[in-house]
């Protein structure tokens, strides 16, 4: 818990970029609704427009902000996206000034080391500090000063040029494949571009593994032989990649059998004229300056996922569709599966899966570009081919965000740690034993509305009370006969912007348009509100939506909401409800899923690590069964962490 001081008045002007990990979304929820409430516009990836290409956004964030504000944890350090914004904010000439949340050893700290960090270590309160540095400016270092690394940096080799004969390689870095997520590849190909002097495109992961993180990598052999020397020679480069080992490499072929597509140009930074795109700023102007320096990253992995191979469900995000319907059997076969495995709607599809359908079988899936594609006989080639998300689905929606717990103290269920479409919200909180319950919607330390109610847990907000605001943050406070509030950090709400929330009724109405059943559309608007972290509105299409349910994706995506929103130990009820589902319907798929949620959240209750450990090993079963390696090596990283 945070101990509030009393803020120090900012200029009305003053922006910030909130650079952080999303394993640390609840505390960076938090510091930008304080800094906002302090009338600093703070700027972070929950505002980033659907469809909309991030990195032109974050480029023009980085180019207004005053400051970006970094959050260091155990899972920042490590992270490639928050080290590529630190690298652009460098270009850019932006103070940076790190929040240290927990102490930690990773490769961020090559870049950030001699900088002044702000505390926030146990609970304390980084705002004032953070507030008195942003008005109490400091001269700001050139991009990718020479003092900003060590002087071993500057003592490495230069990368020597691209090679037209082909080689893989393998790397090893820590964590495991849960956080080396799309975006986290995306960054990495924009740093590794900018040091190893090629082109993004001339680097291809061939392949991910799991075992800590093993990417096998195709490159020109000139510098995967340079990456090998590199690690050989222990170089603190090493230190700023996180690279545990170099292994593996074999010449393959020459370039012109690699295929790949031109990279995406933005509009550049117009601090820098003289450079006409953001690719040329990274490889034209910084290169002699960046190679002087010494800061040359190994290639070590791309950002883009391996080329498809000629499978029925083609996409760019591991999850690329979702089955609407199924009469018949429909079965899916995943890359290193032993067998295919029997489908049921709702049932999350990968890129790269294989649709098999009985001869006398009909079938629908729904892309995540929100497409609706009848499922062929037999080898139907690519089905979901498009880069557009419109739709989010499977464990991708899945994350555990804990909660301090109190028997006597209500917990708001919606809307918490969500955005908000609509000016009139259910809220709904936990049931206490007591006689009455006050709620009170706060802006800040401003209660803008409160009322006293008596024998039930649900409310919906009244039309003729002060109206909610679009574009700002609230918080609901729930107490039970006149008792404390919930003291967790990062459960309030945002209500969308106008623009915001037409773009989400517009693709409501795209989704709405496919003309599927209520059920399914129902079930679809809900990945569309989870997609878009409206996880309130979610919640309450399916609590309508699931008590005639027969489809264990249904409560399967109930518990994910309820678990993402740090409420595990409520998740458990409907995940043990999906799991029942799918065992009548002989839903293996549904099964193994059920069984890991139920040991994740298990896990993230306290005290239940024996019931964690069941659910671990029955899933752990299941993904054996099916030889399904990544989601076995993720399985057993989860019974080693049990206590």
């Amino acid at each position: 818990m945070l101990h509030p001081s009393k803020p120090v008045p900012v200029p009305a002007t003053t922006s910030v970029f909130l650079s952080y990990s999303r394993q640390d979304r609840a505390f960076v929820h938090m510091l930008h609704d304080r800094l906002e409430q302090t009338q600093i516009v703070a700027w972070w990836d929950q505002e980033e427009q659907p469809g909309h290409d991030w990195t032109e956004q974050l480029l023009t964030w980085l180019e207004h902000a005053d400051a970006v504000v970094v959050v260091v944890s155990r899972h920042s350090v490590t992270s490639f996206s928050v080290k590529n914004e630190v690298l652009l904010a460098q270009d850019y000439g932006r103070r940076i000034v790190p929040v240290l949340l927990e102490q930690a050893r990773g490769g961020l700290w090559v870049l950030i080391r001699s900088l002044q960090w702000i505390d926030a270590r146990d609970g304390r309160d980084p705002l004032p500090e953070l507030l008195a540095t942003l008005v109490h400016s400091t001269p700001v270092s050139p991009p990718h000063s020479p003092n900003l690394l060590e002087p071993p940096m500057r003592d490495q080799p230069n990368p020597p040029s691209a090679s037209t004969t082909q080689a893989q390689i393998t790397i090893v870095l820590p964590g495991d494949m849960r956080d080396f997520t799309p975006p986290e590849q995306s960054s990495l190909q924009q740093i590794l571009a900018r040091f190893a002097n090629i082109r993004p495109e001339q680097i291809t992961i061939v392949r991910i593994e799991a075992g800590s993180v093993h990417v096998t990598l195709q490159m020109p052999e000139s510098i995967a032989r340079w990456l090998v020397t590199l690690h050989e020679r222990r170089v603190p480069l090493m230190e700023l990649l996180d690279i545990r080992d170099v292994r593996n490499l074999q010449v393959i072929s020459d370039a012109a059998t690699l295929t790949v597509a031109p990279p995406k140009t933005v509009q550049p930074p117009r601090r820098a004229p003289h450079e006409d795109t953001w690719w040329q700023r990274i490889f034209g102007g910084y290169r002699g300056r960046l190679i002087g320096a010494g800061a040359l990253l190994a290639v070590v992995l791309l950002v883009l996922l391996a080329l498809p191979k000629p499978t029925t469900v083609v996409g760019s995000t591991p999850f690329v569709g979702v089955v609407a319907s199924v009469q018949g059997a429909l079965s899916v076969q995943r890359d290193g599966w032993r067998a295919p495995v029997l489908a049921a709607p709702g049932t999350a599809l990968q890129n790269g899966d294989r649709l098999i359908l009985d001869a006398d079988a009909q079938a629908k899936i729904v892309c995540a570009d929100a497409r609706v594609v009848a499922v062929p006989h037999g080898n139907g080639g690519a089905l979901c081919n498009s880069s557009t998300n419109t739709l989010v689905f499977g464990t991708s929606l899945f994350s555990i965000a804990r909660s301090e717990t109190d028997a006597s103290v209500p917990q708001v269920i919606v809307p918490r740690a969500t955005k908000l479409s609509s000016l009139t919200p259910t809220l709904r909180w936990t049931l206490v034993d007591a006689t009455n319950y006050r709620i009170a919607v706060q802006q800040g330390a401003t209660i803008v509305w409160q009322t006293t109610v008596t024998d039930t847990t649900t409310l919906v907000y009244p039309a003729d009370v002060p109206p909610l605001e679009r574009g700002t943050a609230y918080r609901v406070a729930v107490s039970a006969n006149g008792g404390s509030t919930e003291t967790t950090q990062g459960i309030g709400f945002t209500v969308l912007s106008a623009s915001e929330a037409q773009q989400v009724t517009a693709e409501v109405e795209r989704v709405r348009a496919l003309g599927l059943d209520a059920p399914t559309t129902q079930f679809l608007l809900a990945n569309l509100y989870a997609t878009n972290d409206l996880n309130a509105e979610a919640l309450e299409l399916l609590d309508a939506l699931a008590p005639g349910s027969q489809q264990a994706a249904v409560f399967q995506l109930q518990g994910d909401l309820l678990a993402r929103i740090g409420l595990p130990h409520l998740a458990l009820e409907p995940y043990t409800r999906a799991l029942a589902i799918a065992q009548a319907a002989n839903d293996r798929l549904g099964q193994a899923l059920a069984y890991r949620s139920l040991g994740a959240s298990s896990a993230a209750v306290g005290g239940a690590e024996q019931q964690a450990r069941a659910n671990y090993e029955q899933a752990l079963r299941l993904y054996e069964e099916f030889g399904d390696a990544p989601m076995v090596a993720d399985i057993q990283q989860r019974l080693a962490d049990l206590p």
